[in-house]
């Protein structure tokens, strides 16, 4: 199967407009909306309505309701239309009738997961893909952060997609996966392989659901999960279980995104690293993107990756605001510092 994910009907959808990105990534700004009637209708029509993931993978109701209901005013109150189009008020109407039992819901604890969809462009052609996720809508769902997508992930998209050299044909594997976003692009992007990891099996399965989307249509066979416990590296000649992982995996580039949250997690992340680099013989390097929410755990990180005798490049990166992957984000990641860490291969030598 092709690595490229469904496309809208259109024949060419460039430029696509920011409000059907903010549709479908829960993200809608004011300044979003056409100036006139027509063009509004005629992109609700088409580019939403008329697309197969408003179809299967749709935005959460709640949002849904506030989002149609601005529609409908907003096309009433245009003057270059006569009507409104009988599609738009078959959706709308239907999700005003069930407002009641919506804002109940409010009350009644955090807001449910919804699909999230984002459109970005394939370097080397003019091809606009997608990627779907169904995804936590909180900081914290069922105990773990690992059921949403962070802004370092976005980072590390925008980062790839611009260097699509880094994972082509590559075997790639991913520490802590969050809800799958950056290993499902990584494949889009031509890998090899990707493999997903992650300490809890309620991420990995989430991780496997979100790769069998039907508008992910994804090589299935180029996508795995794996179960990988930081704790469980140690500094032991073979590196304990993380050794025999490693030495057990084909890998060209291990991949992180987000993954230094907390001081007390940088003991076994940094050994992780450091059995990698010893018993993953294929190994060439490895990437990770971080947001600097605080200055000192960011330190404690590159201090104790010194202190292993892992060689590092911290690398400035800036979000590009307009691009693909941040034109839809939240103001806090839009806002957020982060840094890129590059650990070579040639590490291995050191670290040994």
């Amino acid at each position: 199967m092709s690595r490229d994910s469904m496309p809208l009907p259109r024949t060419s959808i460039e430029p696509m407009s920011a409000l059907v990105r903010r549709f479908f990534t829960l993200s809608l700004r004011d300044n979003d909306w056409p100036s006139d009637g027509k063009t509004l209708q005629d992109v609700i029509l088409i580019d939403i309505l008329g697309s197969p993931i408003y179809k299967i993978c749709p935005p959460a109701l709640d949002f849904q309701k506030q989002f149609w209901k601005r529609v409908v005013v907003r096309l009433e109150s245009y003057c270059d239309i006569e009507e409104v189009d009988e599609q738009i008020y078959k959706v709308y109407l239907p999700l005003i009738s069930s407002a009641s039992s919506t804002a109940a819901s409010r009350f009644e604890g955090a807001p449910p997961p919804s699909f999230v969809t984002h459109f970005w462009s394939q370097p080397t052609s003019s091809t606009i893909v997608s990627t779907t996720l169904l995804e936590a809508r909180t900081t914290i769902q069922d105990g773990t952060t690992g059921l949403r997508t962070w802004g370092a992930s976005l980072m590390m998209c925008q980062y790839l997609q611009q260097r699509p050299e880094v994972v082509r044909g590559k075997a790639i594997l991913e520490l802590g996966c969050g809800a799958g976003l950056l290993g499902l692009v990584v494949s889009q992007l031509g890998a090899q392989s990707v493999t997903l990891t992650d300490c809890r099996n309620d991420v990995l399965q989430q991780c496997r659901r979100n790769a069998d989307l039907p508008p992910n249509i994804t090589s299935q066979a180029n996508i795995a999960t794996a179960l990988l416990d930081w704790s469980e590296a140690d500094d032991s000649d073979d590196g304990g279980p993380i050794g025999e992982f490693a030495r057990s995996s084909l890998v060209d580039l291990i991949i992180g995104t987000d993954i230094v949250y907390a001081v007390e997690i940088i003991p076994a992340l940094v050994q992780t690293l450091k059995v990698f680099l010893q018993h993953a013989s294929s190994l060439k390097e490895i990437i990770i993107a971080l947001t600097v929410r605080r200055e000192e755990t960011f330190d404690a990180f590159v201090t104790k990756l010194g202190a292993a005798g892992i060689c590092f490049i911290v690398e400035p990166v800036v979000p590009e605001l307009g691009g693909d992957f941040f034109l839809t984000a939240n103001d806090v990641d839009a806002s957020s510092t982060f840094k890129m860490i590059r650990i070579p291969a040639a590490t291995r030598a050191l670290s040994t």
